[in-house]
């Protein structure tokens, strides 16, 4: 049994994904809202347009001491993993998830997404977890949150790298 978060696959600067109900449309509208700029802004998102998304979505501040503050924590996350963060820290968990943090700040420098599969401590989570980290602009031009969209691995099995394919790993 893990008490850490394990980060389990790391796919940088995807362009495209496996067609499902969940990660390829969100993966295409940020594709639609980016348009000719290297990253979407959030002001040209309106919130009825990720509604489908928001109950497994968090938005996440990246923090000038490296920690990230979850803007909004998704109702279902909540529900799963029994607190709403929204507000708080994403160190104050308290689950040594420094390897997330350091992948999930890589996803925001890289100004690209990224689709991260995670081991949580089962006393966390008891199922592993498929999130696509898709930075967007905020504020000035330097600013970036990330939009983490989160579903249980076997929710979404269709992704699946097969066996044999190569797989950058963090943590």
């Amino acid at each position: 049994m893990t008490s850490t978060i394990e980060v389990d696959l790391v796919r940088s600067g995807i362009s495209e994904l496996p067609e499902d109900r969940w990660f390829a449309p969100l993966l295409r509208l940020w594709h639609e809202k980016r348009g000719a700029a290297r990253l979407p802004h959030r002001r040209d998102c309106r919130a009825e347009e990720f509604v489908r998304w928001t109950a497994n979505l968090a938005i996440l501040d990246p923090l000038p001491d490296g920690d990230f503050l979850y803007r909004l924590f998704g109702s279902e996350l909540a529900r799963r993993f029994k607190a709403d963060r929204t507000g708080k820290r994403f160190r104050e968990a308290g689950t040594g998830e420094e390897a997330l943090i350091t992948t999930l700040r890589e996803a925001a420098a890289s100004r690209a997404p990224t689709l991260i599969e995670i081991t949580p401590p089962v006393e966390l989570s008891p199922v592993r977890w498929r999130i696509l980290a898709l930075p967007f602009a905020s504020g000035d031009a330097d600013e970036i949150q990330l939009l983490a969209y989160a579903r249980p691995a076997d929710e979404s099995a269709d992704l699946v790298e097969p066996a044999g394919s190569q797989r950058l790993l963090f943590g």
